[in-house]
């Protein structure tokens, strides 16, 4: 399988840990991953509340890049470029006047024929045999987040409200993947910037739910999210649970380097916690 591979901003700053494992399981799955050559930001955040045209022209003028290239479908790892990626395409398509705004936005005859898939989809159907690291003691529950799959009509990816695909993936390789009601409720996003309480509020929940459930670990699928429930535990006083990418968590499973996979970049450390679980 070849891809061409879209990485967002996250995935070369503070979500590094995603490009790396992320590549080196796709290395050992034999994914040939091609980075969009000249891409730029998704516009993500307070884009389309400000120019709902530009939320929707950035984003098809990457597209159109790889469309010009001949190829028709491209991986998006990150939730939010993820997001945006889909809502521009599906803009575009329910609107001919749409269209012809981002034609003359971009200077060029987008066909809008660019899938945009995620690794989840991809991962899913991978046969995951010869697994070599024993993970079945440790508990974990799948955090998808609030944009991976809303709007349902949008993303078509998944269940909206009970998505399978990462707890599907978690249990084929080995992990106690655990049933809670807080796989999509939102993490509080940038509110940590502008409204602390608030993002307190709805972080610490997903953080005590995730304990009350018996969660070791909590894997998820998009780098704010990641960023949000790893860094703040610590200033929020809630017990110390691992926050680790559904990739990293894949390639343990496989034995793959920690070091590889990145997990010497999280504030809370998993390794003694997988330690733990291993010896019930």
């Amino acid at each position: 399988m070849k891809y061409p591979f879209y990485p967002g901003c996250s995935m070369h700053s503070s979500a590094k840990e995603y490009l790396d494992s992320f590549m080196a399981i796709s290395r050992y799955f034999g994914v040939e991953l091609e980075e969009v050559e000249g891409w730029t930001c998704c516009a993500p955040t307070a884009m389309h509340g400000i120019s709902p045209l530009l939320s929707t022209a950035i984003p098809a003028s990457n597209l159109a890049s790889i469309e010009e290239t001949g190829q028709d479908s491209v991986m998006v790892p990150c939730a939010a470029c993820f997001s945006r990626f889909k809502c521009a395409t599906h803009e575009i398509a329910k609107s001919a006047e749409t269209a012809a705004k981002v034609n003359d936005c971009i200077a060029y005859d987008f066909k809008n024929s660019v899938s945009i898939l995620h690794p989840l989809e991809i991962y899913d159907e991978i046969k995951h045999e010869l697994v070599i690291k024993e993970l079945s003691k440790v508990n974990v529950v799948a955090y998808y987040g609030c944009l991976l799959t809303r709007p349902p009509e949008v993303k078509q990816f998944d269940d909206c409200e009970n998505p399978q695909s990462m707890d599907n993936i978690l249990r084929k390789i080995g992990l106690n993947v655990l049933d809670w009601s807080f796989k999509t409720d939102c993490c509080g996003a940038t509110f940590n910037l502008t409204n602390k309480a608030l993002f307190n509020r709805l972080t610490g929940k997903i953080l005590d739910e995730a304990q009350l459930a018996g969660a070791d670990i909590i894997a998820v699928a998009c780098p704010l999210c990641q960023v949000n429930l790893d860094s703040y535990q610590h200033e929020m006083k809630k017990p110390n649970i691992p926050v680790l990418y559904f990739s990293q968590l894949i390639g343990l499973a496989y034995g793959i380097d920690g070091k590889e996979l990145g997990l010497d970049r999280h504030f809370v450390k998993c390794e003694e916690v997988i330690e733990v679980c291993l010896k019930r």
